[in-house]
């Protein structure tokens, strides 16, 4: 049985396309400011029946909502702790994952993945104020003791 292509799964995918790695809360808001009649367990549904198929990667990141990639090839991403960005990575050379140690354990490594997470460049920045900020006036108390 072939499923049907509406119009609901056309506007969701179209707005994919211009969006970086967003959760599906993300994708609802953007398709309702199309459609505001659609439904957000459409659009939810849409997204899981999609990353089920393969045709959309489902991200399960630490500390965030599930988020949603429209590039399904291997490939890694790193998400900011504090804002919650979520960015492809590009590394030079892969990984040397050594699978004959878990072959070794009796697993038979069918999927793996690689989180990275840290701060995104506007957040990275702020904090790095942030700390000279509390550096100076830590040393502001020292001079008044």
């Amino acid at each position: 049985m072939t499923k049907r292509n509406t119009k609901q799964k056309r506007l969701i995918s179209e707005t994919l396309l211009g969006m970086n790695h967003p959760s599906a809360t993300m994708v609802y808001e953007a398709v309702r400011k199309i459609n505001p009649r659609i439904s957000r367990a459409t659009v939810f549904r849409v997204l899981a029946e999609a990353a089920a198929s393969g045709t959309l990667q489902r991200l399960h990141i630490p500390g965030l909502d599930d988020r949603f990639d429209i590039n399904t090839k291997k490939h890694f991403h790193i998400s900011c702790r504090a804002c919650g960005r979520v960015d492809d990575i590009e590394i030079a050379e892969p990984l040397l994952i050594q699978l004959e140690n878990i072959d070794s354990r009796g697993y038979l490594v069918e999927y793996w993945d690689v989180d990275f997470v840290g701060l995104c460049p506007k957040c990275a920045g702020n904090h790095s104020r942030q700390m000279t900020a509390k550096s100076g006036r830590e040393q502001e108390d020292e001079a008044q003791i």
